[in-house]
């Protein structure tokens, strides 16, 4: 790849536009982190934009998780929608993180937005000066998500691949950014959506993959014990339907709900097959995200009959769980 001194930079003006979107989103996030992490997102995002409709690329931002103030709080994404191509990601660098253009920094991209990319544009914002500079532009990520500015390739080979027709590659399957509230499934007020597990499973189906099972047994034992009230233990599900990779059969997204104290609750993932599938698929992988989009447990199914999680989450918590295959995913997000 070309070294960055090989090849000019392009810095804007960061517009009063920019900083305004960016101040309103950030004013919405309490969390300091992640309100900051916010506001360098959409200025980085702003300044792309502004550069491709220099260019007359047309771009479409509204429908991005980027800028939705509910995903804004699950994911570290700063994603920008190219109409006809896909989606690049417009990743911010402070000026502060690299002085003088140094080659050999590293560029740490999180792992949630490394996939269903066409490309990644890295801007490094100067807020003192209100300047952002395109560094340049990486068609993928290494698998660790680490990349040198020294291996960025120029803008021109961001246009380039923007000139190219599209190809034609597998639809993502990716849920509407829409809270499902825990807490109040307690209450019996639960989303539509989510069924109880007797009506998505046939009885033989429920007898293979019935939820609880002997490993529940004793988890329920337990809560009984200090709760001393089985109807206090929830189970909802969803089908899933991952498409072609798994020959139009579904996957079934299974959840229980146990109350461990006042403040906290114990929740159980599981993801098994459904249908005629006995395993589910080696490559599909499970992942818990935190509020911040980090990913804090995950799991691979390596041709197992189902993958299982537990952990625990305090009252008023928010998380996420993604189900990928391939370049195909589904995440679902919570607010216990």
């Amino acid at each position: 790849m070309n070294k960055l001194s090989e090849f000019l930079t392009l810095s804007l003006p960061i517009s009063a536009d920019a900083y305004r979107l960016a101040q309103r989103f950030r004013d919405y996030h309490s969390n300091p982190l992640k309100a900051k992490q916010v506001y360098f997102n959409t200025l980085a995002i702003s300044v792309v934009k502004v550069y491709l409709r220099y260019m007359e690329i047309e771009t479409n931002w509204e429908d991005c998780l980027s800028y939705n103030l509910f995903t804004q709080t699950l994911l570290d994404v700063a994603d920008l929608d190219i109409q006809g191509f896909g989606k690049i990601e417009c990743r911010p660098i402070e000026i502060v993180e690299v002085k003088n253009h140094t080659p050999n920094h590293i560029i740490q991209v999180p792992l949630e937005v490394c996939l269903d990319r066409i490309g990644y544009v890295f801007v490094q914002i100067d807020e003192s000066r209100h300047i952002a500079t395109l560094l340049g532009f990486s068609k993928t990520i290494p698998e660790n998500g680490e990349l040198s500015i020294s291996e960025l390739q120029s803008l021109e080979d961001l246009l380039s691949v923007l000139s190219q027709p599209a190809e034609e590659e597998a639809p993502s399957i990716i849920s509407v950014p829409q809270k499902t509230h825990l807490s109040q499934w307690f209450k019996n007020v639960i989303e539509i959506s989510w069924q109880t597990v007797e009506s998505i499973l046939s009885l033989q189906q429920q007898a293979e993959l019935a939820f609880r099972g002997k490993f529940f047994e004793k988890v329920v034992d337990d809560n009984l014990s200090k709760n001393g009230n089985i109807s206090k233990i929830i189970e909802r599900g969803k089908l899933l339907d991952l498409g072609q990779q798994l020959k139009d059969e579904q996957v079934a997204l299974l959840i229980e709900l146990i109350p461990s104290c006042e403040e906290e609750i114990d929740i159980w993932v599981k993801v098994c097959p459904f249908g005629t599938r006995k395993n589910l698929p080696e490559e599909l992988q499970l992942f818990v995200l935190d509020e911040l989009g980090i990913i804090v447990m995950q799991a691979t199914a390596r041709s197992t009959e189902n993958i299982l999680l537990n952990f625990s989450s305090a009252i008023g918590e928010c998380f996420s769980i993604k189900i990928s295959l391939n370049n195909i995913s589904f995440t679902e997000y919570f607010q216990v």
